[in-house]
This record gives structure tokens, sequence and C-alpha cells, in this order.
């Protein structure tokens, strides 16, 4: 979009929820649009272009999950929107199908609105500034940077993949997270640095992008410790798969917004052992368990 103002399409057929959500956005200076079914959202990205996609996953007509599949296949559509599904409760299996329909995030009514935008808009300037991403400027050839911009979007869609398989007990695809830290080796010893670990914190899909996180600073420290690439690689995996874990902690503490109780965050605390028995169970290496 040419303006500075930001756009957003809430898709919730519960109408009084929708108003308020509308009318909280109005204030804070966003465009609002809104749909109550499916297709109605399909219409208005095709006819409004929005910033940033927030959807309720049950909806008449055709529900958020087939929508989001839908808009992320969309060959019309000319760039990837980011969406965020709401939930009234954590449904393991909705969450899973949402993240593997394509959905950035998914938040669980009641929430704060405050926490809400915060969310919101640090996605939309993510995706903002990826997609703005200029080719040229000043005699600098961007070149490398929309390919590390490239590395990054595989990671985080590696990541989530690993985790959806996880939660819906199917095999991690352990290939894609060797090929992933493969590739980050290799921008290790071009550059000396992996810079996309502070580049994803503008994204706010906490869990995944810490995974990321993880294991960009860790394969960077060990660079410097001037570690073999045999075992840059064994960091790497590592750290994308150190809370795989937490795919056996209940939903509803694991996206609790609010302050854990202290039985919620001994039951959190469980994540590394759990983590491992998933990586045992998978028959991967003993130095990534550890």
């Amino acid at each position: 979009m040419a303006s500075l103002t930001k756009h957003i399409l809430i898709v919730d057929n519960d109408f009084n929820f929708s108003a308020l959500l509308s009318d909280f956005f109005s204030k804070k200076g966003w465009v609002v649009y809104t749909a109550k079914d499916g297709q109605q959202a399909v219409n208005s990205v095709h006819t409004n272009d929005p910033d940033i996609i927030l959807m309720n996953v049950d909806l008449p007509v055709r529900d958020g999950i087939s929508t989001c599949n839908l808009l992320r296949r969309d060959i019309a559509i000319a760039r990837q929107y980011p969406i965020i599904m709401m939930g009234a409760f954590p449904d393991k299996k909705k969450i899973v199908k949402s993240i593997e329909a394509g959905c950035d995030d998914f938040i669980v009514k009641p929430f704060k609105f405050d926490v809400l935008i915060n969310k919101i808009e640090k996605i939309a300037d993510f995706y903002r500034k990826k997609i703005n991403i200029p080719k040229q400027e000043d005699g600098v050839d961007y070149k490398e940077e929309e390919q590390e911009a490239e590395i990054i979007v595989y990671s985080m869609n590696a990541v989530k993949k690993i985790f959806s398989n996880t939660m819906n007990d199917r095999r991690i695809e352990y290939p894609v997270v060797q090929k992933v830290v493969d590739n980050m080796v290799k921008i290790l010893h071009r550059e000396n640095n992996l810079p996309m670990a502070f580049k994803m914190k503008s994204y706010n899909d906490y869990i995944y992008i810490h995974s990321i996180n993880v294991a960009s600073l860790s394969m960077s420290f060990a660079y410097h410790l001037k570690w073999e690439p045999s075992d840059l690689q064994i960091v790497g995996e590592g750290g994308f798969l150190h809370d795989i874990g937490k795919t056996r902690i209940d939903l509803q503490i694991l996206m609790k917004p609010d302050k854990l109780t202290d039985a919620e965050f001994s039951e959190m605390k469980k994540h590394p052992s759990l983590g491992r028995d998933i990586l045992v169970k998978e028959n991967i290496t003993d130095g990534i368990q550890k």
C-alpha cells in the first residue's frame, strides 16, 4: 500500500465482538474492514488489500481454516497477507490445522486488546518491510539480503511444520532441519555472522522465532570459537529442536497470556525432558538430544 495508514480485515460472525474490535482499531487509527464469513473475507481481500487479517476459526459458509488455506494458494492474490486466527478455546486439532493452512499466529479468546494490537502491529510491520525491501540504493546490491530473507522465511516455515507434525503425532521431518541448518552454516562461512536471529525479533510468532534465534545465536558463538562445521550443524539442529517438548504441554498453559501459577510453571518446566523423549523416539542422534 502506498498510504502509511494501516488496514485490517476482521472476520467474525459474532456481530457484537466484531463491532468491539472494529471500534478499538478505529480509535487506534486503523482503517477497518469486516466480514462475517470466509467467502466475504476472500472477496474483501481482493477488493480492499488489507495489511493484516484477523479471522475467527469457526465461521459460516467457509470456515477460517479453509479460508486461510485458500488465501495462501490463491494465484489471483499478488502477495502473502499475514493472518492471525482466533478461537474461543485452545482446541489442539484446530490450532494444528490452522498452522498447516498457513496462519501466522493463533490467539485464544478472551484476550486483552492491547496485547492483540501489539502482536498485530509487529506482524504487519514485519510483512511490510519484507515486501518493500529495496532492490538498489546508492549502488548497493540487495541480492544477498533477499537470499537471507528467503532463508529466514523457509526456516520459520520449517520450524512450524516440525511443531505441527509433533502436535499431530506425526514424525519430525528431520532432513528438513538438516537442510535449513546446512544453509545457515554456509551463510556463517560467507558472512562470519547470522544476523537473521535479530531481524526475526520484529516478528511475534514467539515459539517458532525463539527456536530460530537460539539456533542462530548458538551457531554464531560456536563459529567464533572455531568449532568444526560438523559441530555447528549439531548446535544448529539442537537449537531448532530445543523447544519441541512444548508440543506436549497443555495448550491452556502454553498459550496463557498472563503470568503462570506455580503449578503451571512447574508443568512448563517439564518441556526439556519431554522434548528429549520425542527425539529418542525419533532416533535422532544423541548429540542433538543433549
